[in-house]
């Protein structure tokens, strides 16, 4: 990207869907997605047990999940100047359930949207963290770069 990372925190790590998709099939026999049509039906499920606290023995909790995410969000917000942030579809997804005030379902369509390698982009005007640019992909836009657009 050009760019020298200045800094790496651990708030930007993605969530563990593994680990999510494994307590699901041990505990409600819900296997593990081998397709893409698979995959986009299995996240918002998974998502909407994480979130209730129906998933025993994972890395983390969803509400510890999304503190960590908006809990930085709110510290990047604090300062002055233009942030680049490099980090994953999990994260990106908790963050616009923050901005846009999603449910867990909007937050899984989201996720399930987000492009490998995408750029989005957040203002903090009048006190408010708004989107302005989601899933763009002007580094693939050429027709020799289509085939680099991916989702898994």
């Amino acid at each position: 990207m050009g760019y020298t990372p200045d800094h790496q925190d651990e708030r930007l790590n993605e969530l563990t869907y593994f680990d999510l998709a494994q307590a699901m099939e041990r505990q409600y026999g819900v296997p593990a997605p081998t397709t893409a049509r698979e995959f986009a039906r299995h996240l918002p499920e998974v998502i909407d047990h994480w979130a209730a606290g129906r998933l025993d023995a994972v890395p983390e909790t969803f509400d510890g999940f999304h503190r960590r995410v908006t809990g930085l969000i709110e510290e990047l917000c604090g300062q002055h100047g233009r942030v680049l942030v490099v980090t994953s579809g999990g994260v990106i997804g908790m963050v616009l359930r923050h901005v846009l005030t999603l449910d867990n379902a909007g937050m899984a369509h989201v996720m399930l949207q987000t492009m490998n390698s995408s750029l989005h982009r957040l203002s903090y005007v009048h006190e408010r963290l708004m989107l302005a640019t989601f899933n763009a992909t002007p580094h693939l836009d050429a027709p020799d770069r289509a085939h680099a657009r991916t989702f898994i």
